[in-house]
């Protein structure tokens, strides 16, 4: 894997956090999130069913229609750390 790939995925999930008031678990913004996820190689339909979600639920926190939250918020985060941790690990 190219080091800038792992930059990027460093980049993402640090410069581009973005906290929300009803729940102070932090996740990147939208773009970043799909930018994650494509990064690593993922279909949305995998992802979903990784995180035990509807595609079009995972679709909307992608695209910033919606956001997740509590349990579904902590699930997502888990799985942009992983996705990031196995883009790196790959190398």
């Amino acid at each position: 894997m190219k080091a800038g790939v792992i930059e990027t995925l460093d980049r993402l999930l640090s410069a581009a956090l973005c906290s929300r008031p009803n729940d102070k678990l932090e996740l990147p913004a939208p773009v970043e999130r799909r930018r994650i996820r494509r990064l690593a190689g993922v279909r949305l339909v995998d992802a979903a069913t990784q995180a035990n979600i509807h595609v079009e639920e995972l679709y909307g926190w992608e695209t910033g229609r919606l956001e997740p939250l509590g349990a579904d918020r902590r699930t997502y985060r888990q799985l942009l750390d992983d996705l990031v941790a196995a883009t790196v690990s790959y190398e």
